[in-house]
């Protein structure tokens, strides 16, 4: 189902928990939903809980360093009296970036 068929058909039923959980999706970075959601996909094919947690560590040192984490945590800070300001949806390329080696280093376990 397209993300935008199934926000039309959760909004049919207001009370449903799927409003209320696209109405936090719309207001997420969509760098963070992207990235977030390639890592899902590759979770799936680690073959350890070291690798998944590698990888995450990779991501996470990225995100430490991108636009829409400082204007995400600023906007938090001033308790949405500044909102947000996303960066444009991320490429394909964007988002594989975010999966090289950790800016710090690699995690070892």
């Amino acid at each position: 189902m397209a993300a935008g068929t199934f926000l039309q058909a959760s909004s049919a039923e207001p009370r449903h928990w799927s409003v209320g959980a696209a109405k936090e999706l719309a207001r997420a970075s969509p760098t963070s939903l992207a990235v977030t959601r390639e890592l899902l996909r590759r979770g799936r094919a680690c073959d350890s809980l070291a690798e998944c947690l590698q990888m995450e560590y990779r991501v996470a040192s990225r995100f430490l360093t991108h636009p829409d984490f400082i204007s995400g945590v600023g906007a938090v800070l001033s308790k949405g009296a500044e909102p947000a300001r996303w960066a444009e949806p991320p490429t394909p390329q964007q988002v594989e970036a975010f999966f090289g080696p950790g800016l710090g280093g690699e995690l070892s376990l």
